[in-house]
């Protein structure tokens, strides 16, 4: 079995005895044809576009291309499903019918559906930021660039093939056999598992930088809760104001103790971390069924993004511009996850075929299951 889908150039049109220059602007014509479509059938209608045009043809003429656009987009409508069920599956990934299963096949091979299905999936974030563009400006471009920042660091640290093998288990199984536009089928490969100990140190690095930047922005932000009385109907109820006030001593005493207690709490699920990890690693259980993969080499670019937000957030609310205070919960929640992730890291750091799916489960104190295989789109092998 071979790897199928996102693993070769393509919608590239080749045949024998047809000029390149005239294969390269039918090629650009008949883009509009569905790219499964293209695959299937694109090197004929090259062939006959070139023999129409006469052996000295060097392109495509205007005519027979907008001819050939409209040709194409009648395609893609009629090979499809109804538009209502079409925006369903691109927006809300709902299923479609079997009827529709090699238009699924096409979409999902594509070399770019892991970027695409990110695009799709950003949507959410529109109605958030339009219903604050109308109040408050500037607070809907920093919601708008927090979430531009989270859906980038989710798209370069998730791989294409899971991704695709997760849309896989959903449109295509249970369901007919399909063949895709290059022979692809669903078959049962083995499951794919992120390797512990990339994913481990990504995590630690992500919340030691976290740890110091939310920790520092703790203690020098000039943001205080206070409480004031707001009249309303008569009555006199309570309402809370955030605003930024020189921060006394006694509230940086406070932030301290609190930053102590959350070390000491983080020291103490270490040492049950330890403990769990020393007893559950050396009987995990054969795992033929399964691929133990490192991250793609993008997500340590995903990893340096998330670092670099988190460093300007706390910067933000360390200076006073970002008056939201989330410095006093996630100060101390990154410094109980880097004192576990120091202890996991050094439980797991001689073996790189534990998957980072059997870590969290054993600190989770639940068993280990034995992976049986997922469902896939590949070529068979011969």
């Amino acid at each position: 079995m071979t790897p199928g889908p996102g693993t070769r150039p393509a919608d590239r049109v080749v045949v024998p005895g047809v000029a390149p220059a005239f294969a390269r602007s039918a090629a650009r014509w008949t883009r509009a044809y569905p790219r499964g479509w293209r695959l299937r059938r694109g090197h004929e209608l090259v062939a006959v576009l070139a023999d129409l045009a006469g052996p000295d043809a060097t392109r495509v003429d205007v005519r027979t291309g907008l001819g050939l656009l409209r040709s194409g987009l009648v395609t893609r409508h009629r090979s499809g499903p109804p538009w209502p069920s079409r925006v369903g599956y691109l927006l809300l990934d709902t299923t479609l019918s079997d009827r529709y299963a090699t238009w699924v096949v096409d979409d999902l091979t594509s070399p770019r559906y892991r970027m695409w299905r990110a695009v799709r999936s950003s949507w959410p974030a529109v109605l958030p930021t339009a219903i604050l563009a109308t109040g408050d400006a500037p607070a809907a471009l920093r919601l708008l660039g927090l979430l531009v920042v989270v859906q980038a660091v989710a798209l370069l640290a998730s791989h294409p093939e899971t991704v695709r093998r997760r849309a896989v288990r959903r449109h295509l199984v249970p369901g007919p056999p399909v063949v895709g536009p290059r022979g692809e089928q669903v078959v049962l490969g083995r499951t794919r598992r992120l390797a512990a100990l990339p994913v481990l140190r990504g995590c630690l690095a992500l919340a030691a930088t976290g740890a110091v930047a939310w920790s520092a922005a703790a203690l020098l932000a000039p943001v205080t809760w206070s409480t004031t009385a707001c009249p309303a109907d008569g009555a006199v109820v309570t309402c809370t104001d955030v605003g930024t006030a020189p921060r006394g001593p006694d509230v940086s005493a406070v932030v301290v103790a609190v930053l102590a207690v959350a070390l000491v709490v983080g020291l103490v699920l270490a040492a049950v971390a330890r403990r769990a990890l020393r007893r559950g690693l050396p009987s995990l259980p054969g795992q033929p069924g399964r691929e133990v993969v490192p991250p793609v080499p993008t997500a340590v670019t995903g990893w340096v993004a998330a670092a670099l937000g988190v460093v300007a957030a706390a910067a933000a609310e360390a200076v006073g511009t970002w008056t939201l205070s989330l410095s006093v919960l996630a100060g101390p929640a990154c410094l109980v996850l880097l004192t576990v992730g120091a202890v996991t890291l050094a439980a797991v750091r001689d073996d790189a075929t534990v998957a980072f799916v059997d870590v969290v489960r054993l600190l989770a104190g639940r068993d280990v299951a034995v992976d049986e295989g997922e469902p896939a789109l590949a070529v068979p092998s011969a």
